[in-house]
């Protein structure tokens, strides 16, 4: 008759042992899966809740004629326009922090001898273009008016041109624009969309 090994592990007790470990991660896989799947739907939900803000606040039918019937004013206000086109060279970066990508903007000026200019300065990946639509009403109320190229606008058919910096560069620039276009004796008001208020408020 042989002997019973008295420190051997009895074999039901590590079945047991086995069985609730086995258990405990299935439970842990299961509840780390429905967490995720919560997650993603939960995710999916935001979506779909985003999409349907911006399907209800995006510019209806008459809101985009509107825009295209401006648009298309201010192309034959300025068709009708000679402007004085000329560019400079901000270098407000090195001076102020010791780096910065120098530049050359464009900028062209619709000048009607008030005295009185408004400068018209689009938003991130924008182009002077797109800020004609104000130019004829501020045309109507005596304001010559001035529109720039900025850090970060496009060109036809580019991704990005040259990096924002969302005011803290182009706070610098406007004022070397002001410069370079001879308003320092003038009235000056900035018109700014998007990201173009950025430097017109961290100047004033």
């Amino acid at each position: 008759m042989k002997k019973k090994n008295k420190d051997a592990f009895p074999f039901p007790v590590f079945m047991a042992m086995a069985i609730l470990i086995g258990i405990f991660f299935l439970l842990w896989g299961q509840s780390n899966t429905a967490a995720t799947l919560y997650e993603l739907g939960f995710l999916r939900y935001k979506a779909e809740a985003q999409l349907s803000t911006m399907a209800e606040w995006g510019v209806t039918a008459e809101e985009q004629a509107a825009l295209d019937a401006a648009e298309a004013e201010a192309a034959a206000w300025a068709a009708e326009q000679t402007p004085r086109e000329g560019s400079f060279t901000p270098d407000p970066a090195a001076a102020w922090f010791g780096e910065g990508a120098k530049l050359t903007l464009s900028y062209r000026f619709y000048d009607q001898g008030t005295g009185k200019t408004v400068i018209l300065l689009h938003g991130f990946q924008g182009r002077e273009e797109a800020d004609l639509t104000a130019a004829p009403w501020w045309w109507e109320q005596g304001y010559g008016v001035l529109i720039p190229q900025q850090r970060g606008y496009l060109e036809p058919g580019e991704t990005n041109r040259t990096p924002a910096t969302f005011g803290v560069y182009e706070e610098f620039d406007l004022y070397d624009l002001i410069l370079a276009a001879g308003l320092t004796e003038e009235t000056v008001l900035v018109h700014a969309k998007g990201s173009g208020a950025a430097p017109a408020i961290l100047m004033a």
